[in-house]
C-alpha cells in the first residue's frame, strides 16, 4: 500500500499533537496524584473529619479570590495580609496587616456572610490540623494576602 505524501503531511502534525496532548494529560494526572499523596501524608487523618488538604486548600483559594474581589469592590486595592483563626471559645479572630488593615478588619466584622464563610473554613482546617508531638493539636490559621492563600499550623499553647 502506497501512502499519499499529502495525507502524510496533514496527518503527521495531528498525530504529533495528539501524542503531545496525551503525554501532557498523563503528566498532569501523575503530578496531581503525587501532590494529593504528599498533601495527605502531611495532613494526618482523623476519623469523621474531612482532612483532605487539597479540598481545604482549594476551598481557601476559591474563597481568597472572592475575598480579594470583595475588597476591591470596597475600595481596598493596596497590598494586605489577613490571618484568620478561631479562639478556643470559637470566636473569630481576624488580624490584618497593610495600609488598609483597619478598614479590612472593620469591613470583615461588619459582614456576617464573610465572617460565617471564614469561620466555617477555619473550623474545617482546625478539625483537620495534625497533632504535634507532646501536644493535643496544632492551631490552624487561614492566611490570605494580595497574591496567595494558605493554611498555617502553629502549636496551641497549653
Amino acid at each position: 500500500m502506497q501512502l499519499n505524501p499529502f495525507l502524510i503531511s496533514v496527518a503527521a502534525p495531528v498525530a504529533v499533537k495528539s501524542v503531545q496532548s496525551v503525554v501532557h494529560a498523563a503528566h498532569d494526572v501523575g503530578q496531581g496524584f503525587l501532590k494529593v499523596l504528599t498533601q495527605l501524608g502531611q495532613a494526618g487523618t482523623e476519623a469523621g473529619a474531612d482532612s483532605s488538604p487539597k479540598s481545604l486548600g482549594g476551598q481557601l483559594e476559591s474563597l481568597a479570590e472572592e475575598f480579594r474581589g470583595w475588597l476591591l469592590d470596597n475600595g481596598i486595592d493596596r497590598p494586605f495580609e489577613l490571618q484568620f483563626h478561631l479562639a478556643s471559645n470559637g470566636d473569630p479572630i481576624a488580624n490584618a496587616v497593610g495600609a488598609d488593615s483597619e478598614k479590612i478588619v472593620d469591613l470583615l466584622y461588619s459582614d456576617s456572610n464573610w465572617l460565617d464563610r471564614l469561620t466555617r473554613l477555619a473550623t474545617q482546617a482546625q478539625q483537620a490540623a495534625p497533632s504535634l508531638p507532646g501536644q493535643a493539636r496544632s492551631r490552624a490559621k487561614l492566611s490570605i494576602d494580595s497574591y496567595e492563600s494558605q493554611i498555617l499550623q502553629s502549636p496551641l499553647r497549653v
